[in-house]
This record gives C-alpha cells, structure tokens and sequence, in this order.
C-alpha cells in the first residue's frame, strides 16, 4: 500500500481513502477510478472474500485497478490444483474487474499463468509496488568482501547463531515485538522483563533488551535506520523485510518459504536460496550476484509505470 500511495503521489492526482459512510452513487460520482490493492487472496481459503469482493465491485460504475495480486501456495507445482478449487469465484471475480472497464496487475509470473488458466484476461506482471518507491534507477553493489554487519528477518531460530557470530547485526522483526517496545508499562522492569522471557525465551529477551532485535512501527524510520547503519547485507524469508533492505541499497537474498516469495523475487532477480536448517552466511553472500537486478530493473520499473 506505501508503495502504491508513494508511486501515484503526483500533483496531477488527489488520493482518497475509502470511507464506508458514502454510498455507491456517491462514489461512482465522485471519483475517477479505484485502486484495490490485493495481496495474496488467490487461494481456496480466501474463497469467500473473493466472492465478497467481486459483489462489491459489482456496483462500481468506475474503472477498479487490481494491483498486487498474487497466489499462495507452497511450490509451483500445485497451480493444477489451485485453478481447479478456485476456478468459479476468481473468474468471477475478473470478470466483475473487467466489467468496470478497469484491469489486474499480479505480482509474478507465477500469477500471471494462474489467471490465464482461469479466464481469458489481459492482467499485467508487475511485480510488487513496494519495490519501486525510489524510482527506476535502483542499484545494488556489494560494498563488502568480508561480512561484518548483517540484518536477519524471518525465523529467527535459523539464523540467531549470526547475531553471535556477527558483533553489530541485528534481527528486524515485523510484528512479534511490537507490543513489547511500545508497552507502556515496560518501566515497571520486573513484571516487563518476566513477561518478555516467558513469551520469547531468555536469548531472544536478552537479544531484545541489547537491541540486537529492532521493530519497526514507522517505515519511514525502518528505511532510515538501515540506511545510516551501514549494514552489509540482509537474509531471511520475509520478502519485504530484504525489499526494505534493498531499498536501502543494502544487497539481499531471500529464503524462499512458498510460492508467493519465490515468484515475487524471481520477478525482480532478487538472487534466492531454498529454506533449510542452517546456512552459511557469508557462502551466500559470496555466491549471490545483482547483475541481472541492476540490469532489468529499470524495465521492470517503466512496465509498472505505463501499468498506471
């Protein structure tokens, strides 16, 4: 949604967010178009909210933009499969987009084969908006032969060895801790620490209460921490954690859990590895190159923009 909101921020456009007390008409009077953005909602289990989104839409008189949209699954070889249990409400749902005269952006390939196995269609793969908040010159270079400082995301138990081993790097969390570093009764250090070990684990508390597990509530501070702090290099399996990174300028590799992380960094030839017990850290980082990245990223940026 940050990178949708920062790519149509233009002085020629007004950005609206949905408020639930106007009605159709006045929406359907008021405004030029809509934007929905999707996320991963191409899955049997999100059947009944496809459904619920395709009536909605239905009173649209306005041109409604899908953009992100993407399938969940574990490997690729289970878009058979998808398609068959999902095949009535998505190309429903498409068809209702369609009608409105508006159009899909998905987020991968993978996507992409998915809708055209569904119903004819002319949905765009874009790739994730989140990625091209910066602009369409976005390079990466490895700054470092000898990793120092490394920012991990994901499962932590995978990777808390490195937060050992490297002096300086840190786990960025996306959600776990947040309650813990906005708690407003944390000055009452007992009750807050008990709790903190009880619920995470003594070495993830300790790492927490040293700052080597860092939460982010602004992403405007997230961007700007990784930025200043010179880091190395980022690992682990939550995709917009290593999008962030790169953002940064900082080189990632993604730990691939599922198709919808895979399918979103090969899009970008963001260089990837399978999910495993344990990984050598600076193999990785040695093994991993950026020159198809910095190569078609540009391309990849300009077939986003005309999308919009």
């Amino acid at each position: 949604i940050q990178g949708i909101i920062s790519e149509l921020s233009t002085e020629e456009n007004e950005l609206f967010f949905y408020n639930p007390l106007e009605t159709w008409e006045e929406i359907n009077n008021k405004y030029d178009k809509i934007i929905y953005s999707a996320a991963n909602m191409l899955h049997p289990c999100y059947t009944n909210l496809i459904k619920k989104v395709a009536t909605i839409f239905k009173n649209s008189k306005i041109p409604v933009y899908v953009i992100a949209i993407g399938t969940q699954a574990l490997h690729y070889d289970e878009l058979e499969s998808l398609v068959l249990e999902t095949k009535e409400p998505v190309a429903e749902f498409m068809d209702c987009i369609y009608e409105t005269g508006g159009e899909i952006a998905c987020r991968g390939y993978f996507t992409k084969e998915y809708l055209d196995r569904i119903a004819s269609n002319t949905a765009v793969a874009t790739g994730c908006p989140s990625l091209f908040q910066n602009g369409r010159n976005l390079h990466i270079e490895k700054r470092e032969e000898k990793l120092k400082k490394i920012i991990i995301n994901g499962n932590m138990s995978l990777n808390e060895d490195i937060l050992y081993k490297y002096p300086g790097s840190v786990y960025i969390d996306q959600g776990e801790y947040l309650g813990y570093k906005y708690d407003l009764n944390k000055y009452d250090n007992i009750k807050y620490v008990a709790n903190l070990i009880s619920k995470m684990g003594k070495e993830n508390a300790k790492f927490f209460l040293n700052g080597n597990i860092k939460v982010f509530y602004d992403m405007a501070d997230w961007h700007w921490y990784i930025k200043n702090q010179r880091f190395d290099f980022s690992f682990g399996s939550r995709i917009h954690g290593n999008i962030m990174s790169i953002l940064s300028g900082v080189p990632a590799v993604v730990c691939v859990i599922d198709s919808r992380v895979r399918e979103m960094a090969e899009i970008f030839n963001i260089p990837v590895v399978d999910i495993k017990e344990k990984y050598d850290i600076q193999a990785i980082y040695n093994s991993s190159e950026y020159d198809d990245f910095n190569r078609k990223f540009a391309k990849l940026f300009d077939q986003y923009e005309e999308f919009l």
